[in-house]
């Protein structure tokens, strides 16, 4: 599946959730699956984004002060968040989530690996 580097980044607390829940097997199978063939990718986001930190801040953070500074941030970390990458996903059925307590914006985050069946 085709997924940006954006909708990964946004996705990690929700499937910090996801994966800390009390989920029927198959479906706790394909959650970790999922978290494993991301975990690269949110290391690469991240690495990425101290990287910008560094060059257009001081340490590990930017003087938000510094408007030019955050907007050559914002610009480049966008840039990398719009990348897309070939990411196996395993999709879950919404139905085998039941009772698992996630907000919309959770199930909004999680979308790329949802289905209705």
């Amino acid at each position: 599946m085709k997924i940006t580097n954006g909708t990964i980044y946004a996705a990690q607390s929700a499937l910090d959730k996801l994966s800390n829940a009390d989920l029927p097997i198959k479906t706790a199978y394909a959650v970790k699956k999922n978290v494993d063939a991301i975990k690269k990718q949110i290391a690469f986001i991240n690495d990425r984004r101290n990287e910008l930190i560094r060059k257009y801040g001081k340490e590990d953070k930017i003087d938000t002060e510094d408007k030019e500074a955050v907007a050559k941030f914002v610009n480049d970390f966008n840039e990398v968040l719009g990348i897309e990458e070939e990411i196996e996903i395993n999709t879950i059925d919404v139905e085998q989530l039941e009772g698992v307590k996630l907000s919309a914006s959770d199930l909004d985050a999680l979308a790329f690996m949802l289905c209705l069946h």
